[in-house]
């Protein structure tokens, strides 16, 4: 019965007919009329019905998820500590609660289209509003090469410095390493009072270097300096010869 009286109310709710009516009759006459009532299925009492369906021995379980582990297993799983596990709880919970925003994760801040964040130093991206400049003259075309000319010496000269350090770091290395071998010979020989150290020394000839060491002016000279006059000759020559200002 209470199945039947449940589908009545979901039929009489989806059609709405008679809803739609009484709605309408209240526009037009501007009152509740007595001839326009939602009908509603009466309830019916039938108790022997409804024990024979629903007994009453049922108990409340104690609990409503059954699973198959323990719960000393499943906690097991967890890797982590309990207390680790509630400390970090905690301090998300704080850094949520003084950011008062929705989310934790930082949002970079854009302008406005109404253009109200002008003033805040924060935004980011802020939209353009004078055009650039994209037309060059023959000045600073000849500023912008030697400033280039000027990069260009001294990335070569710290080349050149990095590689004389790269040499001397390994010449050290080199000498620690023969240092060390002659202190084992000398211990293997019992050369203890270095006799036998300074007859070596002095049959030992003086060896010339293998490689030629850069030089590098200490004035403000540069190597690169003709080199730079004539590159820049060379550009102003072929800008007088017709070619494409920008």
């Amino acid at each position: 019965m209470l199945k039947l009286g449940a589908k009545l109310l979901l039929l009489i709710f989806v059609q709405e007919h008679h809803l739609q009516r009484a709605i309408s009759a209240q526009q037009v006459y501007g009152e509740k009329r007595d001839n326009m009532v939602i009908p509603v299925p009466e309830a019916e009492s039938n108790i022997a019905y409804y024990e024979s369906i629903y007994p009453g021995e049922f108990k409340m379980p104690k609990q409503l998820i059954h699973i198959q582990l323990s719960l000393q297993e499943a906690k097991l799983l967890l890797k982590e500590d309990d207390e680790l596990i509630r400390e970090v709880y905690e301090y998300w919970i704080k850094k949520r609660k003084n950011c008062r925003g929705p989310s934790l994760i930082p949002a970079v801040k854009q302008e406005k289209r109404d253009g109200s964040s002008t003033n805040d130093p924060y935004v980011a991206f802020r939209r353009r509003t004078e055009k650039m400049q994209t037309r060059k003259n023959r000045k600073n075309d000849e500023a912008s090469y030697e400033k280039m000319l000027k990069l260009r010496r001294d990335l070569s000269r710290a080349v050149t410095i990095l590689e004389m350090i790269k040499r001397r770091e390994k010449s050290k290395r080199e000498l620690l390493h023969l240092t060390l071998e002659i202190m084992e010979k000398r211990y293997n020989l019992g050369d203890y009072s270095g006799e036998i150290m300074s007859e070596v020394m002095a049959q030992r000839q003086p060896i010339k270097p293998t490689y030629a060491i850069p030089i590098i002016p200490v004035t403000n000279s540069s190597p690169f300096k003709h080199q730079e006059a004539m590159e820049l000759k060379e550009y102003k020559v072929k800008d007088k010869l017709g070619h494409e200002k920008y």
